[in-house]
């Protein structure tokens, strides 16, 4: 079955960031989108339509355990990682980008330090045990 390229205006943009100890994952969109946060994916899908949905593998090259996370602003979805590899810099974010569904850039920008992180692991452990995080 041939898949439709979604409008260019409701593609999703992930605009990615580093330093050399915190990865900063910015995920705009132009309609509501669900984000599902997984330690190795992360699963975007339209809250109208939730079959259809992309799945987005992190780069396997590094160990990308999330360590910390903070997230909501008004029009999109902000993502901030520590790096447990200080001073590594990724050559990538996914492993997979599927270009008719997603677009994805980089951009060198200096970071604010965010004192407001969350531990993920405790997100994780007080919803349950759940596998991944919905924003």
């Amino acid at each position: 079955m041939l898949q439709e390229e979604p409008p260019v205006d409701q593609k999703p943009r992930i605009v990615w960031s580093q330093t050399k100890d915190v990865l900063s994952i910015h995920i705009m969109t132009s309609s509501a989108i669900s984000c599902l946060f997984y330690p190795r994916h992360l699963v975007l899908s339209p809250i109208d339509s939730p079959e259809t949905k992309c799945t987005l593998r992190f780069y396997q090259g590094i160990d990308h355990q999330p360590l910390k996370l903070s997230t909501k602003h008004d029009h999109w979805q902000i993502i901030f990682l520590s790096k447990e590899q200080k001073n590594h810099q990724w050559p990538r974010l996914f492993e997979n980008a599927d270009e008719h569904r997603v677009e994805v850039m980089y951009r060198q920008l200096d970071l604010e330090a965010n004192k407001e992180l969350i531990d993920f692991d405790k997100v994780l452990s007080s919803h349950g045990n759940k596998t991944g995080l919905e924003m």
